[in-house]
């Protein structure tokens, strides 16, 4: 047992290797162990070599940390690993990429080699210095509380499944909580009058060609999206197998792999509109069970920039006087607000809008209340003027 500096030539010059290496005899299998320290100082190498025979010794005892071998690992590993679990799992490409870039993001800035250099106030530190990064084009404020819990969750995710697959026996950063987005919303939206948007849909239809997609096309998007609460990445992974456009009721399936929350939801659509969709798709190109309702959009990352074109032809502001914007995803806000002017009961809705937390119905549901009950107050009687409550005071 013992430390020594591996001796070599190069261009028939010796040379010492400047890191120390370290050898010992296995207690248990009598085998030589030789590994590399990664450290010139001596000490720090000792105490490592000390700490493999420790552990061999336990090992012997039947004492060993059942988590030794998966800790020595390099953590990139454990990250392949994971990213192919989710692949394996039914987790979308672009789902998979996001979260595998994050989580190698946090290792490479916290200089996390293996699984017991994670350190929780490392990864904290990393997510709130994310705050003071900008301004960018994208991010002219800095990165948003969302895109901070993005990171976490990724890194938190990760290090559940290495809990869950064995690998270790807890994972450090369980703890870490996610930021208050309300506190730091960076877009308000605001969801379209009934006359704006069918003036919207109705401009659209006749309008012209653009994003690779026919006015008519869009209009059809449009009208789908707003009347059935679809999310921007479920609209344009949605197959025609996927469509029952002759049910009784007629509906639409969102895979579980493009749902937002990794499950398979069914959502009846109007009869009129399944007849117009249908109606639209027999005119088009669209044989195979596999075909993309919308193929154009699979590529497309700015379907916000193609309403806010229409929204143009239409007359329609994208940003009003309270700095409230109507993006793509403003149609799903739209189509919750319709709900509760229908009078649709909030559990039914939460249900509709597959809200797994029903605060995040009500608190569209509270905007849209409230503006019509004050458009209501105003329309009570007058019970003086401005002059007559002046000769009171």
């Amino acid at each position: 047992m013992g430390l020594y500096k591996t001796k070599f030539k190069r261009n028939g010059k010796p040379y010492t290797s400047p890191n120390w290496r370290a050898k010992f005899k296995h207690p248990k299998t009598g085998d030589w162990i030789c590994f590399a320290t990664g450290t010139g100082d001596r000490q720090a190498a000792q105490t490592m070599l000390a700490d493999r025979v420790r552990e061999a010794a336990l090992e012997k005892a039947g004492l060993a940390n059942p988590f030794d071998d998966h800790h020595r690992r390099a953590l990139v590993e454990h990250v392949d690993d994971w990213r192919a679990t989710l692949i394996a799992k039914g987790d979308t490409e672009t789902h998979v990429v996001q979260a595998v870039r994050l989580v190698r993001k946090i290792s490479d800035a916290c200089r996390f080699a293996c699984w017991t250099d994670i350190s929780a106030s490392a990864v904290q530190m990393f997510v709130g210095n994310l705050r003071n990064i900008g301004p960018t084009k994208r991010s002219p404020n800095g990165v948003s509380a969302k895109t901070r819990n993005d990171h976490l969750g990724a890194f938190r995710h990760f290090c559940r499944w290495m809990v869950e697959d064995q690998r270790a026996a807890s994972s450090p950063v369980a703890h870490l909580k996610n930021e208050n987005t309300k506190t730091d919303r960076r877009r308000q939206r605001r969801a379209l009058e009934h006359e704006q948007l069918r003036h919207l849909i109705l401009t659209t239809r006749s309008g012209p060609y653009r994003f690779g997609m026919t006015g008519f096309d869009r209009s059809v998007l449009y009208q789908l999206a707003v009347e059935s609460g679809l999310r921007r990445n479920e609209i344009r992974t949605l197959a025609w197998r996927r469509l029952d456009l002759d049910g009784s009721p007629p509906t639409v399936t969102v895979a579980a792999g493009y749902s937002k929350h990794r499950r398979e939801d069914t959502l009846p659509l109007k009869p009129s509109t399944a007849a117009m969709i249908a109606r639209w798709r027999d005119g088009r190109d669209a044989t195979g069970p596999d075909d993309l309702v919308f193929p154009m959009c699979r590529a497309m990352t700015r379907m916000s920039a193609m309403i806010q074109a229409d929204l143009a032809d239409a007359g329609i502001p994208f940003e009003d006087d309270a700095g409230r914007v109507v993006d793509f995803h403003a149609l799903r806000h739209t189509f919750i607000s319709n709900l509760a002017r229908s009078g649709v009961h909030p559990k039914l809705a939460q249900d509709l809008a597959r809200h797994s937390d029903i605060n995040l119905t009500l608190s569209v549901y509270t905007h849209t209340v409230i503006g019509e009950q004050a458009t209501a107050i105003e329309g009570l009687p007058d019970l003086g003027t401005d002059s007559q409550a002046a000769e009171v005071a």
